[in-house]
């Protein structure tokens, strides 16, 4: 798709995503929504390309309105909305769910063997860590109670209040070791983000960056950035040696070059860190792994602004790819440039109209050049050897049968 990510993101949003409603009303496999969710985010990015190693949890929830674009998010979120919108149909309905209420209290239904909108709310409930008071209230992890049907003035307080939990929920995923879909282990790089993520601290500096520098800020923040201990632990890039190659002071002393010699350690990068960024070194044993590792801003951060944090990462990152884009071994030829295009077919010269020879079909391609072969009036001919083919005009008033019975040395393009 052409645009930047955030085109991409709109279009997917008011194209991709509307394909699912109605499976609120059902229970969509968490393996389908969940793999829905990679292939969305390859499509932001432009194409699958090399094995996505960031945290979808994140990526879904810093960088993207989460209840628009990310499947997990938008059914759990639809299936509330029309919960609460159920609750203002007809009278039998309202009886109806005021009888499975009462079931679930007195153990006569099982919500987790039914599939149906009262199960799937109660199962995101429980998710939520919400609670389902009366048939017709909700109460939220802070005491809140929402009554239903939901007054005009309350319903952009329940879905910003919806939204934010459905956010935290998929963070404490990350972490956890009940990964939906996929099932993934947890994350070590994430460890720290449970009490909750400052998304506005977080986020700030991708508003002022370029769109590549966004790019590299979003692989940075999610936990993507490849470095030489993890390249040589999963067997990619063809990456043997976990030591940090940058800097004779880590090849001497074979220092593992992880993320965190990356950001903070590695001298070769020592130029790039401000005198406050090399202070917190200090305290680094003592900060959660999301902020030393991705530069994750959590609830009740009050260190240096996490966008500085976030601008030197960049900038070493971008140091990096430039080293390992051009300081190739001496064995590697230089790349080559792309292959001039091929000339165009037909080009007109002071009125006259060029028609090139068929080159690939012509036992002699230099006999009849494009510059040499012209035609005016009903005369075709050829400077350069002096061939004129009048009959041969036919061709341009759509008679094309002659052509099979023509000479393959014979066959001209014409472009009208």
């Amino acid at each position: 798709m052409p645009g930047t990510k955030q085109d991409r993101l709109d279009a997917i949003a008011a194209a991709a995503i509307p394909v699912l409603f109605g499976s609120e009303f059902t229970a969509l496999d968490s393996d389908l929504s969940a793999n829905l969710r990679v292939r969305i985010w390859e499509a932001v990015r432009g194409g699958a390309g090399r094995p996505l190693k960031a945290c979808m949890e994140v990526l879904m929830t810093v960088f993207c309105k989460g209840h628009a674009v990310d499947p997990v998010q938008f059914l759990d979120y639809r299936k509330m909305i029309s919960f609460a919108r159920l609750a203002k149909l007809d009278r039998q309905s309202q009886q109806d769910l005021d009888s499975i209420w009462n079931r679930y209290q007195n153990g006569g239904w099982n919500p987790d063997v039914c599939f149906g909108p009262a199960s799937n709310v109660w199962r995101i409930l429980i998710s939520l860590h919400w609670r389902w008071p009366s048939p017709f209230q909700l109460a939220d992890p802070s005491g809140h109670v929402w009554n239903l049907p939901l007054q005009p003035v309350d319903k952009a307080a329940f879905g910003h209040r919806l939204r934010s939990d459905l956010r935290q929920r998929e963070l404490v995923k990350a972490v956890g070791h009940q990964r939906i879909g996929l099932r993934l282990q947890p994350r070590a790089d994430m460890q720290g983000v449970d009490p909750g993520v400052n998304f506005e601290q977080t986020r700030k500096l991708a508003s002022f960056v370029t769109d590549y520098e966004r790019g590299v800020l979003q692989a940075s923040v999610s936990g993507a950035i490849n470095s030489k201990e993890r390249q040589a632990r999963h067997g990619t890039c063809g990456v043997a040696s976990p030591f940090c190659p940058f800097g004779q002071t880590c090849a001497d002393l074979q220092v593992e070059e992880t993320r965190r010699h990356r950001w903070w350690e590695c001298p070769a990068w020592e130029h790039l860190r401000p005198d406050w960024f090399r202070n917190l070194r200090a305290t680094l044993d003592e900060q959660p792994a999301c902020f030393v590792q991705c530069a994750i801003a959590v609830v009740n951060y009050n260190r240096p602004c996490i966008d500085k944090v976030q601008k030197v990462f960049l900038e070493i990152q971008l140091a990096v790819s430039a080293v390992d884009n051009w300081a190739a071994p001496d064995d590697v030829p230089p790349p080559q440039p792309p292959p001039a295009p091929p000339p165009a077919p037909f080009r007109r010269i002071r009125g006259k109209q060029t028609v090139q020879h068929v080159p690939s079909h012509d036992p002699d391609p230099l006999r009849h050049p494009a510059d040499c072969v012209t035609f005016e009036g009903d005369q075709l001919s050829c400077s350069r050897c002096g061939r004129n083919e009048p009959d041969r005009m036919q061709l341009l008033s759509g008679n094309f049968g002659k052509v099979a019975a023509m000479p393959t040395w014979e066959v001209f393009t014409f472009v009208l």
